[in-house]
């Protein structure tokens, strides 16, 4: 957080920004909130990071690099991909479980990702077309709740895509989130409200900055497996998001600023199990 030396200029900042320093909130710290607002306090407003860079970020990292680079070039290629992950492991090679990694095994995980997502995209979304990479979201949360001017919902969308309909002339948009993971999604974490928020707000904020109707837009994740059968190493999950679903996910996204601004955080003894700050003298 930025220096503050008088009472104005706390006043002034709080003005424009959260106890997190910042003027937005985005799904992730969102989901963070949502888990334990303790966590959040410790992680996002404290700044207190005991957590590690993981293998699993890197990978996913690596290979959403190289997944876009083909779905925007038509060239498949691990060279960037590869590139990222030496430079991140030497980056952090004091960290045991980074050391030993052999990058030959990872580059050839997300090579064989990106052979079968020529067909899965032709299979999956006949006659597509590419809209956006990476497609950046800051939207002013003010145009649902008044309550909080000044403050941005901000994300990234993977991938969005145009598809063509069944009649003709028509058509409609994909909205798409790249997921890597070890193993097949199971349905639990499928109907995890949590995990499916994250594309009920991008669809409603993305809709609503190019002024779309929610019936024109689907959206769904892809999981892209580490290890697998070839042409099974990717599946799309569809989310349905209605308006019923917006408005819910809305109100949540309201619910939390209002308590991270009023400083609000209370411990969820529920979700201590994977905590980075567990049995810490952070939260005892």
């Amino acid at each position: 957080m930025q220096n503050i030396n008088s009472a104005r200029e706390y006043n002034e900042f709080m003005t424009e920004n959260l106890p997190t320093g910042k003027a937005h909130i985005s799904y992730s710290e969102l989901s963070c909130w949502m888990e334990c607002s303790w966590r959040h306090k410790l992680q996002h407003v404290a700044k207190i990071n005991l957590s590690n860079p993981s293998i699993h970020l890197v990978f996913g990292t690596a290979a959403h690099m190289a997944v876009q680079n083909l779905l925007q070039t038509g060239i498949s290629t691990t060279d960037d991909a590869r590139e990222y992950i030496v430079k991140e492991l030497e980056k952090y090679k004091d960290i045991p479980e980074l050391a030993t990694i052999d990058v030959d095994i990872l580059v050839k995980s997300i090579q064989n990702i990106l052979d079968d997502i020529p067909v899965f995209f032709n299979e999956n979304f006949p006659g597509w077309e590419l809209v956006s990479i990476e497609e950046s979201l800051y939207e002013e949360v003010q145009q649902f709740f008044a309550d909080h001017g000044e403050l941005f919902f901000k994300g990234f969308i993977d991938v969005i895509i145009k598809v063509p309909g069944k009649k003709d002339g028509t058509f409609f948009y994909w909205i798409l989130d790249l997921k890597t993971a070890n193993r097949p999604w199971s349905l639990d974490k499928i109907k995890d409200s949590r995990v499916r928020m994250q594309l009920v707000l991008y669809k409603k904020f993305w809709t609503t900055k190019h002024d779309i109707p929610l019936k024109l837009v689907r959206c769904g994740f892809v999981t892209l497996l580490k290890a697998g059968k070839p042409g099974k190493l990717c599946k799309l999950i569809p989310i349905s998001v209605g308006e019923k679903s917006a408005e819910k996910s809305l109100k949540i996204l309201n619910n939390s600023l209002s308590s991270i601004k009023r400083g609000m955080a209370i411990k969820n003894r529920n979700a201590c199990k994977w905590c980075d700050y567990k049995d810490t003298e952070h939260c005892k």
